[in-house]
């Protein structure tokens, strides 16, 4: 078999396997819709498997009853809203019929197709021919009197709310009307009437705020009623130039009054927060003022202040022996103020005195005792050159001193506990030993070169 013939066949039924998936899906969904007695929304779904797959049989089979059924739910619904007069309402409700008709349509001439190139069983046959007699239902001529019925009513409520002066509500209802029904009467002559008219009236309700809020100074408040009233009619009297104007003022307004509160808190030397205030003020009017070079001033200002404090932390910390919160410290004051006093070298040399985790003291240890064991701690032992083999097994902290940060060492008292091995001579012969560790030793851990650790015995 040809090779692009094999894949075409492949993927072929990969896609089918797929819309079979979907299609049983959707008929599942549609059964749950009829247990519940919704067979508007099992129609959709039903329509949705045929889509999928129209030789889905189970779906096929099912399919004229919901759409009956469904059919029967539109009509009652319709008749319930004509008996409140709900026009709107009765005219989707045609609507939807159409949709209906228009599925069942497009449905029956794929199935059709499908029917002339299938073989399958006689009942199979029987549930396809039933789908294809459905009938849709001829409810155009219904559809277009209740178009013409909504329209009219929205109409007539125009004129009405019109009438009463509520002209955004009427133009409201015009639009309704058209929505129907476009060229319905003057319908659209009238919602462009009467949405100008609201206009004006909202724009005259804007303009006055604005002249009553100017009368009580309140000009920010002024600028955007006005503004507003020319949003709804944009030359509306001299709206737009008093928008702008007293913007302007509200501007001037905001700038002196966060330049003032900053000059306050600068007098109190809260320099951050002036800075900000200074900042604020040059928002509302760019170069208002000296206010820039107040408030790079004052944030000058304020980052030595901070460095300051940060490096005063620091030196706290340093003598409470805290080395990884002076380290912090000390590297904030150098971020406030670049090259602040020796801050950046004081970071780093509190970050080489933080002792070391617990975990690596064993391994520290265990270097230490690569030269031997101490002679006042094996004194029990002739000769402490024979010792060997030493096996550290756990070390725990008995208590750790005070930082000396002149020799830079920090001293320990551990307990060790493991083995080593040693040797003597008995009558002239060679005999090894195996002695158990379990004891205190103190340790100076000292700072190297490299920057790393060592535990000397001491």
């Amino acid at each position: 078999m040809n090779r692009n013939w094999l894949i075409l066949i492949i993927v072929s039924i990969i896609t089918l396997s797929g819309c079979a998936s979907t299609s049983e899906k959707q008929f599942k969904q549609a059964q749950k819709s009829i247990q519940q007695g919704n067979y508007t929304a099992a129609f959709q779904q039903a329509a949705r498997s045929l889509q999928a797959d129209i030789g889905h049989y189970k779906t096929i089979a099912a399919f004229p009853n919901i759409a009956n059924n469904a059919y029967q739910q539109h009509m009652n619904n319709i008749e319930q809203f004509k008996s409140t007069s709900n026009w709107d309402q009765v005219a989707y409700g045609y609507d939807k019929i159409i949709q209906m008709n228009q599925s069942i349509q497009l449905l029956q001439q794929n199935l059709r197709i499908f029917m002339n190139n299938t073989r399958t069983s006689n009942q199979n046959r029987a549930n396809m021919q039933a789908l294809l007699t459905l009938t849709p239902r001829p409810v155009q001529k219904q559809r277009n009197i209740f178009y013409n019925k909504a329209a009219e009513a929205h109409y007539v409520r125009g004129i009405t709310q019109g009438q009463m002066g509520t002209y955004r509500s009427a133009a409201q209802s015009f639009k309704q009307a058209v929505s129907f029904i476009p060229s319905y009467k003057d319908a659209a002559t009238q919602a462009e009437k009467f949405t100008h008219l609201a206009d004006l009236a909202d724009a005259k309700i804007s303009y006055d705020q604005g002249i009553q809020f100017v009368q009580n100074k309140q000009h920010r408040a002024a600028a955007k009623a006005f503004s507003k009233a020319a949003s709804f009619i944009p030359n509306y009297q001299d709206a737009p130039q008093l928008a702008v104007r007293y913007k302007n003022i509200a501007d001037q307004e905001d700038a002196l009054k966060h330049y003032n509160a900053a000059q306050r808190l600068a007098t109190a030397q809260q320099y951050r927060d002036a800075a900000a205030e200074f900042k604020v003020s040059l928002a509302f009017v760019a170069n208002y003022r000296n206010a820039l070079s107040l408030s790079m001033k004052y944030k000058d200002l304020a980052d030595q202040q901070d460095a300051r404090r940060q490096y005063e932390l620091a030196q706290q910390y340093m003598e409470q022996q805290n080395f990884q919160a002076a380290s912090q410290a000390f590297q904030a004051s150098e971020n406030f103020v670049m090259n602040f006093r020796d801050a950046r070298f004081m970071a780093q040399k509190a970050a080489s005195y933080v002792p070391p985790v617990n975990y690596q003291l064993k391994r520290l240890v265990i270097d230490s005792f690569k030269d031997g064991i101490p002679h006042t701690y094996v004194q029990h032992i002739q000769n402490p050159n024979s010792i060997h083999d030493i096996k550290i097994l756990h070390v725990s902290v008995r208590n750790r001193g005070r930082f000396d940060r002149y020799g830079e060492f920090w001293p320990y008292r551990l307990h060790i506990e493991g083995t080593f091995e040693f040797y003597q001579w008995d009558n002239g012969q060679k005999t090894e030993h195996t002695h158990k560790l379990d004891r205190d030793f103190y340790f100076h851990l000292i700072k190297t070169n490299r920057n790393s650790w060592r535990a000397a015995i001491r």
